[in-house]
């Protein structure tokens, strides 16, 4: 399955969208997703310095992987600015090893949806207004989307850390974390 209608679905909920060249062709080794049954959220650990300049400075690791992990590494980098680029429509090396409910285990870039936002990773945090504005607009029209098929219970909005048995820690510093988030999209 692929995501082909993704620039549609978020410009519908009012997003600003830059469509990468190629993402609707895009996906790790050629592939598309098993089904939808969940979104990731990340944080790209990017070097603060590099905000100054771009809104989205891990838009090309993000897009073509990086030598140790091929890419795509997501589905959709979250820019600075709360602009969304979208990097693949089809599978993204995204999730690692991991389990959540409804996911076979180490299986989550066949069934989550991965986002990126731009974001250090450490303290003091440097979430700024726009992406905390943005966030749950988008994470909301990808739930209407992508998950409105599955009961409510198991429509998943998940950070990296709830998933990941390999110590990820992301999305860092999100306020009110991960259930922050949540209730946000829920708001929304």
């Amino acid at each position: 399955m692929k995501l082909s209608n993704l620039a549609t679905v978020l410009r519908a909920a009012g997003l600003t969208v830059v469509e990468t060249p190629g993402w609707a062709r895009r996906g790790y080794a050629g592939q598309d997703l098993q089904a939808i049954r969940g979104i990731v959220w990340h944080h790209t650990v990017s070097n603060r310095a590099s905000f100054a300049s771009n809104d989205a400075p891990s838009l090309n690791v993000c897009t073509y992987g990086r030598p140790d992990v091929a890419g795509p590494l997501c589905q959709i980098v979250f820019g600075r600015s709360g602009t969304v680029y979208l990097t693949a429509a089809g599978l993204s090396n995204h999730a690692g090893k991991g389990i959540a409910a409804g996911i076979p285990r180490d299986a989550g870039n066949h069934y989550l949806i991965g986002i990126e936002m731009e974001s250090s990773g450490v303290a003091p945090w440097d979430w700024t207004a726009d992406p905390i504005r943005v966030a749950p607009h988008l994470g909301a029209a990808l739930e209407r989307a992508y998950l409105g098929h599955l009961p409510e219970a198991q429509r998943l909005q998940i950070s990296h850390r709830e998933y990941s048995s390999e110590g990820k820690i992301d999305p860092a510093g999100w306020p009110g974390g991960m259930d922050g988030l949540r209730n946000s999209i829920n708001a929304v």
